[in-house]
């Protein structure tokens, strides 16, 4: 790639600039204040007449492609940088794709490709292969359930290995939806189906799917029901000091205070294991972090939230001068952290499937339950809305009605 822009004539510059790509890819200025990416291919040479019609001659062919994708000229923050690097990033991927169709055609150069023949199934893993996304795990977990569903029914086991392009249509999509559903917890179906959706946009994009299948023939989309129930476990109370108050020979130590800390706090793995002394302010007391999850695409990605004093006393003071670069958690793996919580829990006489992410769940129906509102508490997780809370409360509604049925009964004479 270009390391500066050298402006044409026409207000264009390239992007890629070594000889041996085709396309390559380059930008166009506009005055709104964005650049326009597109192609510029090389299709060989052409034989035409000079202009006084003597003789004959050869003469560069070439085409331009524009891609639909805008780079914005003065990004001014977070969310724009990040804007203008997927554009790009997804141009040189479409760029990319083009290059190896052109290398790949016997003759001439056109770059009118016949996908038809493409195998669905091989292009989806291909684009999981080159994903750098940390959502990468899901992305997999999708495309496993998408060929689990057309290996398990009947009229689509003729496709568990090779789907082509043509083959997968809106009601297939309407089927594995169903299928989401039938087979996943809570919010698992629609995680599921998000992450499929975007390798089927990324098909689009590269005109591998000619019209997309998870819209109806009217052109209405297939959505998903999400369960609405709170799935994962959660730790009563009672069995979250029943964790604090044991210990048991081989415990480590560093995933003890981490799992408490999320206890306390509401955090993710992702955040606890990535936390600084830096975010700490022992002044008043609290703590400040950019949420991994949500960082650059929501405008709750920044959490600012009380600690206790037990919990200071646990973290401690950084014994470095860089406290910004000082983890307060030197945790292993999350696979190691799983099962030192599996141990922990057994240990603890707990018999529910504890995961890290329970602790979150832990902590928001202990604060509701003890009188914080819908709000306050979307905001100490982070949250921009109040849909994913309502669940903690329907739980908490639920919890209340069980207690209830058992009292005993009333027998009137």
């Amino acid at each position: 790639m270009s390391k500066e822009k050298n402006f044409r004539v026409d207000g264009t510059y390239l992007i890629t600039t070594d000889s041996t790509c085709n396309p390559k890819l380059g930008a166009k200025v506009l005055k709104n204040g964005t650049e326009s990416l597109f192609l510029d291919y090389y299709l060989g040479y052409e034989k035409v007449f000079s202009k006084d019609k003597n003789k004959e001659i050869a003469r560069i062919k070439r085409k331009r492609e524009y891609l639909k994708l805008y780079l914005l000229r003065n990004p001014k923050n977070a969310i724009e940088r990040e804007q203008n690097k997927v554009s790009m990033a997804t141009a040189l991927k479409i760029r990319d794709n083009k290059d190896r169709e052109i290398k790949e055609q016997s003759t001439g150069f056109s770059f009118v490709t016949d996908n038809r023949k493409t195998n669905i199934l091989a292009y989806f893993q291909n684009y999981i292969d080159n994903y750098a996304k940390k959502d990468v795990r899901v992305l997999q977990m999708a495309l496993r359930n998408f060929k689990r569903f057309l290996a398990e029914l009947p009229e689509y086991r003729q496709f568990a290995n090779e789907l082509r392009p043509n083959q997968m249509d809106s009601r297939m999509i309407q089927e594995f939806v169903y299928y989401l559903q039938d087979n996943c917890k809570g919010y698992g179906a629609d995680t599921n189906y998000k992450r499929f959706k975007k390798m089927v946009n990324d098909a689009l994009a590269n005109n591998i799917l000619r019209t997309n299948p998870c819209k109806r023939p009217d052109g209405t989309a297939i959505t998903i029901e999400v369960e609405d129930n709170l799935v994962k476990d959660v730790l009563t109370e009672d069995e979250m000091a029943r964790m604090i108050s044991t210990h048991y020979e081989g415990e480590n130590p560093v995933i003890r205070k981490a799992f408490i800390f999320s206890l306390y706090t509401g955090l993710r793995f992702c955040d606890v294991k990535a936390i600084t002394f830096g975010a700490i302010d022992y002044q008043s007391s609290t703590f400040t972090i950019e949420q991994n999850k949500t960082k650059g695409h929501s405008k709750s990605s920044k959490v600012t939230n009380p600690l206790t004093g037990e919990l200071l006393a646990m973290v401690g003071k950084p014994q470095t001068d860089n406290p910004d670069a000082e983890l307060i958690f030197k945790l292993p793996s999350s696979t190691m952290c799983l099962k030192a919580l599996k141990h922990w829990t057994k240990r603890a006489g707990i018999e529910k499937h504890i995961t890290w992410h329970c602790a979150r769940h832990s902590f928001a129906t202990a604060i509701l339950r003890h009188g914080a509102n819908i709000e306050t508490t979307a905001k100490m997780l982070g949250h921009s809305g109040l849909k994913y809370v309502e669940v903690y409360v329907r739980a908490l509604a639920e919890d209340k009605k069980a207690a209830i049925d058992t009292l005993p009964k009333i027998e009137l004479g």
